[in-house]
Order: structure tokens, then sequence, then C-alpha cells
């Protein structure tokens, strides 16, 4: 349940003066228009990578938003190779753990415990059961793929835009 996608790209800037110019955007909010409201990322530097987050605000709750973990490579003088990993958040991860657990512990209940599936009851038919906790494993798993699909699209946007557009290698 690892939810990671990579990407590369190549940019027409030195490393370091990309990196200097970069310094200056990094306490900016980066606003990108979505349909019903609009998403706010922050750009941080940690030791030697560059990390494009959601900002969460409590008002908002809590979405599936993945970070982009940015490592840059001199290639040339002019040349930069950039390295993104898109990677889920450890909250989702967990909740998405806990969830498969609640299903999985579904299936350990005693035979005597009715579980009912659309009005019929399962009974002690383990097949049956076993079927549907991974049938509900695969609709949660599919359901936060579509959204981590979905959220680094956007997020691949903002990169572009902070980064300025590059060639994807």
């Amino acid at each position: 349940m690892f939810f990671r996608k990579k990407y590369s790209f190549l940019l027409n800037q030195n490393k370091d003066l990309l990196t200097e110019s970069l310094k200056a955007e990094q306490n900016k909010k980066h606003v990108l228009p979505t349909p019903f409201s609009e998403s706010v990322y922050e750009l941080k530097f940690d030791y030697n990578e560059w990390i494009v987050s959601y900002k969460h605000t409590i008002l908002r709750g809590l979405k599936i938003k993945p970070d982009a973990y940015i490592r840059l490579t001199n290639i040339s003088e002019k040349m930069t190779e950039m390295n993104v990993t898109f990677k889920l958040s450890p909250i989702w991860i967990l909740a998405g753990i806990f969830v498969q657990l609640a299903f999985v512990a579904v299936w350990f209940l005693p035979h005597n415990t009715p579980i009912t599936f659309m009005g019929t009851n399962l009974g002690s038919d383990w097949l049956n059961r076993t079927v549907i906790i991974l049938c509900n494993i695969a609709l949660f798993n599919g359901v936060i793929w579509i959204a981590f699909l979905i959220e680094t699209t956007r997020l691949k946007k903002v990169i572009e835009k902070i980064f300025g557009t590059g060639q994807v290698v």
C-alpha cells in the first residue's frame, strides 16, 4: 500500500542559480485554483531536497494530498535534472492500514456471528467472507489510488509553476 509515483524534468538553468531563486520562493504561498475552491501549497527545503506539500487548514478538512520530494542534480553548467517523487502522506498510509485491518478483523469473527450482504446472511461460509473482504479492500485502495492520481497531476502543475516549465524525461 505504498502510493508513489516518480517523474523527471530537465531544466535549462544552473542548479546553484535555481537553488538561490527557490530560496526566495520558500515562504510564499502557491495557489492552484480547483473547481470548487483553491489549493494552497508551500515549498520547504529539507537538508538536500525540496518538498512541495499541501498546506492543510483545520476548517477545510483532511484531504488526500500527496507530497512531492524534489532532488536537483547538476547535469551540465546550464542543465539541471529534477527528480520528483510523489508520496502519499504517512497519515493516510496509517489510516489505510487501520481500515484494512478492520476489514480483515471481520473475517476472523466467530462462525455464529451473522454477517449480511445485501440482505443475505453469509453465515459461516468463509469463501463468501473472504471475497467480500477482498472486494472491500480493493475498492478502498482503488478510491485512494484515483484520488492520489488526480492530486498528483495537480501537484505536478504547481511544481511546473514554481520551477518553470521543463521537459519531461
